[in-house]
């Protein structure tokens, strides 16, 4: 009976503050993320205006869960052309960061791997991509030498895409504007892939098969 008796009274699992305590930590990691975003957004919003300090914002972006961090950079590259600077300087400025830097170069090369679909649903969105590629090279060369190269082929065979697949102005605009600011380091990169890229903007330029702002032939002749 004394047997039956004690664990009639034995301790029952406290549910309710076990409930209680992962609610909490479910508002606190939703607070986290609305701070990450409007962080994000102010960045987003500032670079129209200049350059933006994103030491002082990696600073704060740091404090907020580190897949949190690479998914939001993620949505934002996509979405937004001037992402395609600020992310790759934000990852350099959170180098020390493992899990952050290992997670953003996952969600690059599940881009990569997805290119045909990211195009089709939304070439500007392509487009973006394509320069985050280009500014995440050299950065994560910074970082491990050894772990960049394994952006090196897709960042030739995106940039490829815009020339190669029914490209338009903006394609066109895109690419050469990447050559003009970055062709000396592609062509280290992959020399013979880089002329490539130029002969192909040379053959769009003589071409009268689309219709070529100013701004883009501008770009193009200096390529050519």
């Amino acid at each position: 009976m004394s047997n039956i008796k004690s664990l009639s009274h034995s301790p029952r699992p406290q549910t309710g503050n076990y409930q209680n305590n992962l609610k909490f930590r479910q508002n606190q990691l939703k607070a986290e993320e609305e701070r990450l975003n409007n962080l994000l957004s102010s960045i987003g919003h500032l670079s129209a205006y200049g350059d933006v300090p994103v030491y002082a914002f990696s600073t704060l972006i740091s404090t907020a869960p580190p897949q949190a961090i690479a998914e939001h950079l993620h949505q934002r590259w996509l979405a937004d052309q001037n992402f395609s600077v600020i992310a790759p300087k934000i990852v350099y400025q959170m180098s020390d960061n493992v899990t952050v830097c290992s997670q953003v170069l996952s969600f690059a090369l599940r881009d990569f791997n997805t290119r045909h679909d990211i195009r089709k649903q939304s070439r500007a969105m392509f487009r973006n991509f394509v320069c985050t590629l280009v500014e995440l090279y050299p950065v994560y060369r910074k970082i491990d030498k050894c772990l960049s190269a394994c952006l090196i082929d897709p960042l030739f065979r995106c940039l490829k895409m815009l020339v190669s697949e029914d490209p338009d102005d903006r394609d066109l605009h895109c690419l050469a504007n990447v050559i003009v600011n970055y062709g000396q380091q592609l062509s280290l990169l992959n020399n013979s892939e880089c002329e490539r890229l130029i002969m192909a903007c040379r053959r769009w330029l003589c071409s009268n098969n689309i219709m070529i702002e100013e701004e883009t032939k501008r770009l193009l002749m200096i390529v050519g």
